[in-house]
């Protein structure tokens, strides 16, 4: 057999190349050059429908986006962008559909968060209401996800069921129109106790059951209907602040809560079951309309055609995000070897490797897109987080990480905070870094001071902070770190690095004794897990 000749390979790979652009136009469906795309401040837009109905979706995003943020006085703190695709085609919709739904769905929107960028895509359907309380709904959970809330079930979702009927007029935003299918629901079963429903985990059985879920959603908002909508003797600044103790995880435990509700509403939990039940079988359900948030107008957002090659990547990218289909891996690993300064696809390539927890693909991958400039600020962050959850798995007080490893891991954090000042987690890394390096910078030491007090979470970022005082030889303020810390009800991992630090501190041995219960091996030897960085915000199909 005759070796092919460079030129003959050269021939054969290029040939190859225009083989897969034809077949990737034909697999994946959609792709044409009709599509257009619209940016606007915090979404971008792929759409193939007109640009005023496209327009329009993006600006109502846009206003949800406001107006949930200003109510709750929040902030994007752990900001993930967000592409929006608008298809004109069931058929076309339905093929990017997650195989996990099967073939029988109705669903007319899905919403799916990766590590480096959050999608939303749907179509019109019949009813564009639907459509948009749906997309609507799971972008409340996107919210709440990145600005580092992490609320209960139950007002979890009865806020994106709140949210997600508000109607958009010329000049005004009206809030609590009723939702008809909880309504009708809630017209033919029990209600559940007030307590059961606040008691409601993630894990729970009546939150997995699909028979009882969407009741619980039904009643978590018909309880926030009525809380902010139905009864107007309740001073509206204190169901806020109720509601934003529940929303910040204030309370330690159910008994602490009920108190606060009592003290609150001067009502306990059996007299707002009656309550509620009577606002119900009422028929009468009020709404507000207030101002429109100040944001920039509709017809000020950035419009350009979309050719067919882009949005033949773009449509592979989806196709891998939603079912990882190896032709869209292959389309995306040919751009990102033919374009390297296109860093879109490296993003999402390092994201699939990191599916496959692959941590060394995906840094690879990702250190090509910095490199190559990418300005996706989750890049950055995520890069840094993994690189550092690797070396501080485990608490020791003689590591010190190599010169040039924190000065990587420095670089990655503090342009992850230049994109994005109010997070946490790219302080609390920074933090650790400075804490083990060779020489810690004090510059840097003083920025995460600065935003220490506005953190969501302060123990891990409170401990590095205590070991950075020993770094520099001042013993007695970290005791004292030490001993505020252990008033934070520490997790194991942190306990163990309190005991760490003073052992280190008197020079003696670590006492077990010390330590607070966890996980063992088999040899009875104490497990510490990594630090209690966020992980990634999970998928969020509806």
């Amino acid at each position: 057999m005759r070796t092919p000749s460079i030129r003959g390979l050269f021939l054969l790979t290029a040939a190859a190349c225009l083989l897969l652009q034809g077949r990737a136009q034909a697999e994946f469906p959609g792709t044409d050059d009709k599509w257009l795309h619209i940016k606007s401040a915090n979404f971008e837009l792929y759409s193939r429908n007109r640009e005023a109905d496209s327009r329009e979706l993006l600006h109502n995003l846009e206003l949800l986006r406001a107006s949930f943020l200003e109510t709750y006085k929040l902030a994007e703190r752990r900001r993930l962008e967000v592409t929006v695709y608008f298809f004109k085609s069931e058929k076309d919709f339905r093929y990017y559909v997650s195989e996990a739904y099967g073939s029988k769905h109705a669903f007319v929107g899905f919403y799916q968060a990766g590590v480096d960028r959050a999608v939303i895509y749907l179509f019109p359907g019949e009813d564009a209401s639907i459509t948009r309380q749906l997309i609507f709904h799971e972008y409340i959970h996107h919210l709440l996800r990145v600005a580092e809330q992490n609320p209960p079930p139950w007002l979890n979702e009865g806020m994106a069921e709140l949210f997600s009927t508000v109607a958009v007029t010329s000049s005004k935003l009206e809030f609590g129109q009723p939702s008809r299918g909880r309504l009708w629901q809630l017209n033919f079963e029990d209600l559940m106790p007030v307590e059961k429903l606040f008691a409601v985990e993630q894990t729970s059985p009546i939150f997995q059951q699909g028979d009882h879920t969407g009741l619980f959603y039904a009643e978590s908002w018909a309880l926030l209907h009525y809380l902010y909508f139905g009864d107007s003797k309740i001073p509206a600044e204190r169901k806020i602040a109720f509601l934003s103790l529940v929303l910040a995880n204030r309370f330690a435990n159910a008994d602490e809560m009920r108190h606060a509700f009592q003290a609150t509403f001067g009502v306990d939990y059996a007299e707002m079951q009656r309550r509620l039940e009577k606002y119900l079988t009422s028929g009468k359900y009020f709404s507000v309309k207030k101002p429109l948030p100040n944001i920039p107008a509709a017809a000020s957002y950035a419009l350009r055609a979309v050719a067919q090659s882009e949005i033949r990547l773009r449509l592979a990218e989806l196709a891998l995000r939603v079912n990882r289909m190896p032709l869209a891996k292959l389309v995306l690993l040919t751009d990102a070897q033919q374009n390297p300064s296109d860093t879109r696809s490296l993003e999402v390539l390092g994201a699939d490797a990191l599916r496959d927890d692959d941590q060394l693909v995906a840094g690879e991958r990702w250190a090509k897109a910095i490199e190559a400039g990418t300005l996706n600020p989750a890049i950055y962050r995520e890069l840094g987080l993994m690189e550092g959850r690797a070396l501080f798995s485990r608490f020791d007080p003689y590591y010190r990480v190599p010169q040039e490893t924190a000065e990587r891991l420095r670089r990655y954090l503090i342009k992850a905070i230049e994109y994005n000042p109010e997070q946490t987690d790219a302080y609390e890394m920074l933090a650790w870094v400075e804490a083990f390096a060779g020489e810690p910078v004090i510059k840097n030491v003083a920025l995460i001071q600065k935003r220490y007090p506005d953190l969501t979470r302060k123990q891990r970022t409170a401990l590095a902070l205590a070991f950075v005082r020993v770094r520099f030889n001042q013993s007695a303020e970290a005791l004292e770190m030490l001993a505020a810390l252990e008033t934070m009800d520490p997790d194991p991992w942190e306990t163990y690095g309190i005991e760490a630090t003073r052992a280190f501190i008197e020079k003696r041995p670590i006492k077990r004794e010390n330590l607070r219960p966890a996980n063992t091996t088999e040899a009875g030897r104490v497990r510490l897990g990594p630090p209690k960085i966020s992980q990634p915000p999970q998928d969020g199909n509806r």
